[in-house]
């Protein structure tokens, strides 16, 4: 009976990587699609996010009661929901970006949208080597190694999303528009690098389970 409920977790935690990669790459084109002008399609995108976002926690709900019905030894089915939790949060910044953008609708500066575009780009992709980690994680087939690459992976693109940032952020404040529309481009950056920065979270979170689990 234990065995059966593992397998069935296992089941939806890989569903579950799933929602939430379609949930960020949705998010990530609705953006795309703001700044190309393209508002129609961008709200028919963030739309689709929230949708997917919804699904995701649908099927954490549901790992969250095989969990709690005992599939497991506590110790690891402690760490698998503190895991999920974390990887909630991106899902949860994906959407709430989009939202930020559709409901506030900031303005963009012509010369500075390929950087937002950039910095849109960098943030979201963050989650791809974040779902390489956790799935190596849970294979049992990886070593502590190959699982901590991938993690390395996600805080690099941190990185260069943080590069990205504050080149941005010194050309909105020397260019020549209003200071109200500074801080709300400001602003608009921090939405957009919330994605990566909970996305290293996560896979800090995670080197964490997979040393305790590999001594």
């Amino acid at each position: 009976m234990f065995f059966k409920k593992e397998k069935e977790v296992d089941k939806l935690l890989h569903k579950y990587l799933d929602a939430v990669e379609e949930c960020v790459d949705l998010g990530k084109a609705s953006i795309q699609k703001y700044l190309d002008g393209e508002s129609d399609a961008a709200e028919k995108l963030g739309c689709q996010a929230f949708d997917r976002e919804t699904d995701a926690d649908t099927i954490r709900y549901t790992i969250r009661d095989k969990l709690f019905s005992g599939a497991y030894l506590p110790l690891v089915r402690e760490d698998i929901y503190t895991l999920i939790e974390y990887v909630d949060k991106v899902c949860n910044q994906s959407e709430e970006c989009c939202d930020f953008f559709l409901y506030q609708q900031p303005e963009f500066p012509e010369a500075l949208i390929p950087e937002f575009k950039a910095l849109a780009k960098g943030s979201f992709e963050s989650y791809a080597p974040l779902k390489q980690s956790i799935l190596c994680f849970l294979s049992g087939e990886c070593s502590l190694n190959d699982v901590r690459e991938h993690s390395k992976a996600v805080g690099l693109k941190e990185s260069e999303v943080d590069k990205l940032e504050r080149s941005l952020t010194r050309k909105i404040f020397s260019i020549d528009i209003e200071l109200a529309r500074k801080l709300h481009l400001r602003r608009t950056i921090h939405r957009i690098i919330a994605v990566s920065d909970v996305a290293e979270n996560a896979a800090d979170v995670l080197d964490l389970i997979a040393i305790k689990t590999s001594s």
